[in-house]
Formats: structure tokens, C-alpha cells, sequence
């Protein structure tokens, strides 16, 4: 399965709503969390099967800084394992870091323990960046001493169907789960319409 990972505060609602009519299968990276009443302002998971970057045919569209995860899990163990990431308890502090924005995770990555990279990429088979040259991802996977490493994809062969299905038999399903999060309710899902109060806003840590 293949998931975008988009950020509302980066891209802005419009495009939100536009992949919300698109990918009917999604979920915010906040459910379950204090979090979970900001909606115009947070990470969406979305379950994506085809070129979603022509939806920038519309002037008004926005995908800046997106990510693509490949994993066989569902969206809300995708979510709570995410979560793991996003939250870090400083003492009696907790520190937020946005590794929903492609910057922020691939400065990040080299930094963790080596534990937390493998985990990271024993429950995802890749992780997927756009480059500066917009028609190519940087696919990152762990590589000797497991350190990250990216190699170029070319976008439109991997949003087609020329990576393998996560079906085939030499594809292992990942085993890694995160006894660190549990999971809460999922809270309904916003549509496009205006809300009667102003959601509640948190200020997140840019890197």
C-alpha cells in the first residue's frame, strides 16, 4: 500500500479538501492524540493508488514537501506507529517534530539510534521524497552500517504500477509494532464545510 503524507499548515486547506474527494481512505495524524481537534492544520495519511501530483493541473494545488510511505499495514497502525516519532517527551516537556514535512524527516533520520531507523524501516519498505526536479523521488531505504540512502525513482513509473505488489511472495510483511503508542478512538473525519468555533491550534517545532 502506498500512503501520501500531507501537511494542512504547509499546503493549506483547499488542496485538503480536493484529496479528500479524491482518496476517500485517510485519517489524520492526530487521532487519538490532544491533538486531535486541530483539522485545518494537520497531517492527513491518504491511501493512494495513482499519480496523485496531477492534481497540480489546478493552479490552486499545493503538495510542497509531501511524503509517500510503502508499507502492507493499514492507515491507523501507520498512524499510531508514526505517532511514536512525532511526540518526544523532553523531562516534563514534550517536544514535536513535524517529520511529516519531507525536510524535517530526511534531516532526522541520520540522528536517531540506530534502534529507531530499523524500526523505521522494518515497518516501512520505503519512504519516498520528491526531488527538485519534480518528475523524480528520492527513495530512501537503509543501506550498510544501516544508515539511510536514497536512490532516484522516477515518479511516474512508481505512481503506475511498476513497483511490485506488496502481495508478491518475495515481499515479507513487516513484524515491527510500536508497544509505545495506544491507540484511542478515531474521531470523525472533517469535510470542507466551515465550523461554528475556530479549531484549536498547537505551534509545532519546524526541525
Amino acid at each position: 500500500m502506498m500512503y501520501l503524507c500531507y501537511d494542512t499548515a504547509l499546503n493549506e486547506e483547499y488542496t485538503l479538501v480536493k484529496l479528500m474527494q479524491k482518496y476517500p481512505g485517510y485519517i489524520s495524524l492526530f487521532t487519538g492524540t490532544d491533538d486531535q481537534d486541530i483539522w485545518d492544520a494537520a497531517p492527513y495519511l491518504f491511501e493512494v493508488s495513482d499519480n496523485f501530483y496531477e492534481l497540480r493541473q489546478d493552479p490552486f494545488i499545493r503538495l510542497e514537501h509531501c511524503i509517500l510511505f510503502e508499507t502492507h499495514e493499514p492507515k491507523e497502525e501507520v498512524c499510531r506507529f508514526l505517532q511514536y516519532y512525532m511526540y518526544k517527551k523532553t523531562g516534563s516537556k514534550t517536544a514535536y517534530v513535524r517529520i511529516w514535512d519531507a525536510r524535517v524527516l530526511v534531516k532526522h533520520l541520520p540522528a536517531w539510534e540506530e534502534k529507531e531507523r530499523v524500526n523505521f524501516f522494518q515497518f516501512f519498505k520505503a519512504v519516498y521524497t520528491e526531488q527538485e526536479n519534480r518528475e523524480w523521488f528520492n527513495k530512501w531505504q537503509l543501506a550498510r552500517f544501516n544508515k539511510p540512502v536514497a536512490v532516484p525513482v522516477l515518479k511516474t513509473a512508481l505512481l503506475t504500477g511498476a513497483v511490485p505488489s506488496l502481495t508478491d511472495p518475495g515481499i515479507k510483511p513487516a513484524t515491527v509494532k510500536n508497544p509505545a503508542i495506544t491507540g484511542g478512538q478515531e474521531t470523525a473525519t472533517p469535510s470542507g464545510e466551515p465550523v461554528d468555533q475556530p479549531p484549536k491550534r498547537r505551534r509545532f517545532f519546524i526541525d
